[in-house]
């Protein structure tokens, strides 16, 4: 806990509804009627066929069931580098930049990404499959807070601004949260990685074409991580469901009861009193990394797949799909969205998705 606060006072100098549910396989998920405003007034799609019933009508096709992958021997963990690299607002990043919050370096090797058939309440889009990283990458130890996004962007789009400066910003788009990492790499005067037009809550953004597909990982600007690179960094080295142990429900019901490891991890609706919280308020992972199970689901950079499949990749970048990967709980959402290899998909504003930034190294 010191070492916590000790972290979170230093640099957070920089910086967070109503109950909701989610539904994946048999529990389910309603936007509250305080949610936030949303793009479009029938919202639409599903979260992905395993993922449960749609937010509204007009959000998109869903991705069709897919079968349940096996389980897949772990790989090696890889030599990237030291796993408490920390780098606060004093410490220069690489090429001499610097950007808000702590970061940390997670380092580049194989993992397994998803979840084995025998994890309690797991997904069909959770297929185990090994994934090797080429690359070291940077990442925020906490969700961009307010007080960050209004210092770059000039505006805070959080249905919970009473939360506070140190709680994440939320209610953002997939494109607010793009246009974010591209004003901090504007700032550094590093090359972009997403082309963007319109300004503030009206944002239209999409990878740059230079950096599409697998080149984003040779980007040298800031980002959003992507579906692998988050689970890597969710896991810090771990297996279980939870990086800070295994699943412990014995049901996957639509009632929020609280769980051991689940109250550890994060804010969810067992612990959260049903309201968001200020970041890094739970314990962090092996790599230092606040808040990746609950407080808010977190965007990322690439595109929804429901079917990951079994074979082995190597540096991943996403699929065509409609929507973005979601990734992480959130304070209204069942214990169980906290787990690793949790994934979903959304294109509106909720006042319950917010991101952090990675960079390549």
């Amino acid at each position: 806990m010191a070492y916590k606060m000790l972290m979170l006072v230093a640099c957070i100098a920089i910086s967070g509804c109503a109950r909701l549910t989610e539904t994946h396989s048999s529990n389910t998920r309603s936007d509250a009627t305080k949610d936030g405003p949303v793009d479009g007034a029938a919202d639409g799609a599903a979260d992905g066929a395993a993922d449960g019933p749609a937010d509204g009508a007009a959000d998109g096709p869903a991705d069709g069931p897919v079968g349940d992958g096996g389980p897949v021997a772990d790989g090696p963990v890889g030599d990237g580098g030291p796993v408490g690299d920390t780098r606060g607002l004093d410490m220069p990043l690489p090429n001499d930049t610097q950007a808000p919050g702590v970061w940390v370096t997670i380092p580049r090797g194989t993992f397994t990404m998803g979840s084995p058939l025998s994890e309690p309440c797991r997904l069909a889009n959770e297929d185990q499959h090994q994934v090797t990283l080429t690359h070291e990458f940077e990442m925020q130890t906490t969700e961009v807070t307010q007080t960050q996004f209004l210092a770059l962007m000039g505006y805070n789009p959080s249905f919970s601004s009473s939360c506070g400066g140190t709680c994440p910003v939320e209610n953002v788009t997939w494109d607010e949260a793009v246009a974010y990492t591209n004003a901090l790499s504007a700032r550094e005067e590093l090359v972009e990685c997403y082309t963007c037009t319109g300004s503030g809550d009206t944002v239209s953004c999409e990878e740059a074409a230079t950096f599409s597909g697998q080149q984003i990982y040779s980007c040298p600007g800031y980002r959003l991580p992507t579906d692998a690179e988050w689970e890597r960094a969710y896991r810090g080295g771990t297996q279980t469901a939870y990086y800070t142990g295994a699943n412990d429900e014995d049901s996957c019901s639509t009632a929020c009861p609280s769980f051991s490891q689940a109250d550890e991890t994060g804010w969810y609706c067992g612990n959260s009193g049903e309201k968001l919280h200020p970041v890094g308020e739970k314990s962090p992972n092996a790599f230092g990394l606040f808040d990746m199970g609950g407080n808010i689901e977190e965007r990322c950079h690439d595109r929804y797949t429901a079917s990951l499949g079994s074979s082995a990749v190597i540096d991943p970048a996403g699929s065509d799909g409609t929507f973005h990967v979601l990734r992480g709980g959130a304070f209204a959402l069942l214990a169980h969205s906290m787990c690793a290899a949790h994934r979903t998909q959304q294109g509106y504003r909720r006042s319950y998705i917010g991101f952090r930034c990675a960079r390549t190294r």
